[in-house]
């Protein structure tokens, strides 16, 4: 309340406040510039903004990346994470760090421009800022830099560089790098598809408590890729998504109570994990939600809320 009530007065008295100073000092108060915008539509203000049904699915056909499944069948929603190669003596992109103007901030300062450069989506100054910060050896910028290369974003996309700095951010158990490393692994991006070792990183990202990669191991159990299939071992990742409010993880574990697949069936428990998923927008849900009114499996039947909710759905 109080830097808004100061905005407020900047504003009334015809001050004029620059975006990016403007966006570190709401940043450093929690607030943001959509939310601010929300709070204070003052005339004399611009500023840019960025966009910034009744037989169940088989278990691994809820495809999370390819089809939206036929009728009467139960979804399971998509996911994406990524990758990794085995050694890394050299990077194969021989860039040269042009470290001018960033010589004489200190890394606080230059995250603070990381951050502000994310929030304007300039990813190529972003990438320029956070490639010194990588070749230092820090995990998270290792880890930014490889994302940038996986989707294109300030750079060309390189997936045999998001394996390269990945697995650098990786090897110093960086849970979002192990995340994406074992998705990379996954999908054959970069590397040849291995779902053992999609399965190991994925493992090591789980056990520091990263929500999707718990999700993606719980789909490997549940697929019996690179693993012997456990159904067991499918809820127990699964539910330790689904109380991080990981939405496919909870559409995930709404499915094997629906199928009774490594937990007693029970069609009650499967309409709440639905339910849970569906409110987070997963359109997976939504379905198997409206399958659950319009067969009266785990809630009273009904017509006009199953409606509703294949509608949202579709």
């Amino acid at each position: 309340s109080d830097i808004v009530h100061e905005l407020n007065l900047l504003f009334l008295n015809g001050f004029t406040v620059l975006a990016p100073q403007l966006s570190l000092l709401l940043r450093k108060q929690c607030v943001s510039l959509h939310e601010l915008s929300q709070i204070h539509k003052d005339k004399h203000c611009s500023r840019s903004e960025r966009g910034g049904i009744s037989t169940v699915l088989p278990a691994p056909v809820c495809t999370r990346k390819r089809i939206f499944p036929n009728y009467k069948q139960v979804l399971k929603p998509p996911i994406r994470c990524p990758h990794l190669r085995t050694s890394f003596s050299k990077s194969p992109d021989n860039h040269t760090t042009n470290k001018e103007g960033n010589q004489h901030m200190n890394e606080t300062e230059i995250w603070k421009r990381i951050y502000q450069a994310l929030d304007d989506g300039d990813y190529e100054v972003m990438v320029a800022l956070l490639r010194p910060l990588a070749e230092k050896g820090n995990a998270e910028a290792q880890f930014r830099l490889g994302y940038r290369y996986e989707n294109g974003e300030g750079v060309a996309q390189d997936y045999t560089q998001a394996v390269y700095w990945y697995e650098k951010s990786a090897m110093q158990n960086y849970a979002g790098a192990e995340c994406n490393l074992g998705w990379l692994y996954e999908t054959g991006k970069g590397v040849v598809q291995d779902y053992e070792k999609a399965f190991a990183w994925y493992e090591k990202s789980a056990l520091q408590n990263h929500a999707r990669a718990q999700y993606n191991l719980g789909w490997l159990y549940e697929a019996g890729k690179g693993i012997a299939q456990d159904y067991e071992q499918a809820v127990y990742w699964y539910q330790k998504a689904a109380l991080q409010n990981h939405p496919d993880a909870q559409c995930a574990l709404g499915v094997l109570y629906k199928k009774g697949n490594g937990v007693a069936q029970d069609y009650e428990q499967a309409f709440a994990w639905y339910e849970k998923s569906a409110l987070q927008g997963n359109m997976y849900a939504q379905c198997n939600l409206a399958n659950c009114y319009e067969y009266g499996e785990g809630v009273v039947q009904d017509y006009e809320k199953a409606f509703a909710w294949y509608e949202k759905s579709a």
